[in-house]
């Protein structure tokens, strides 16, 4: 059994007089072995990186709830007993639910819809929640007027400190 040497040499830089390359097996190696394994791995990692952005979810409509949240001022808040708003999106939902203890009409105008909710209206509470075919497109709630609890007179405009967020 014969044993073979094998001597490294230090790099050289291209263009510079080279050494003499080790044999491996038969085989020269030195800047063609270099030049496979950085092609390889360059071709690793666009391949790895070609894999994440295919993993970034689904590309269709993603059917699901979004909840409509009332903030109001804390002066308020318990005495307030009816809000009109709308919502606006890009279909109108396929389902309807006022939230706890609340009353909810409504009148469907294409992709908006009127709505008026009754009941007590404290801030940070969902008075409504919506079923949407797709919870990834905007939908917005714009309030039209509030009335107090008490006789349901009209809080004057501009209605500070009132916003609506529309959630999923």
């Amino acid at each position: 059994m014969t044993s073979r040497v094998l001597t490294l040499v230090p790099f050289q830089l291209v263009g510079t007089n080279p050494a003499p390359l080790p044999e491996v097996h038969g085989r020269t190696r030195g800047l063609h072995g270099a030049r496979r394994i950085l092609v390889g791995t360059a071709l690793a990692l666009v391949l790895g990186l070609a894999g994440l952005s295919c993993k970034e979810g689904p590309t269709g409509p993603t059917a699901g709830t979004l909840k409509v949240k009332l903030t109001m001022p804390a002066a308020n808040s318990g005495f307030d007993g009816a809000i009109l708003f709308t919502v606006t999106g890009p279909t109108a939902p396929s389902d309807v639910a006022a939230g706890a203890s609340l009353a909810k009409f409504h009148q469907q105008l294409g992709a908006t819809t009127k709505y008026v909710v009754t009941g007590t209206l404290v801030t940070g509470a969902t008075i409504l929640t919506l079923d949407v075919e797709d919870t990834r497109q905007r939908y917005t709630a714009t309030i039209q007027q509030v009335a107090a609890q008490n006789g349901y007179q009209l809080r004057p405009a501009p209605l500070t400190g009132y916003a609506l967020a529309v959630t999923r």
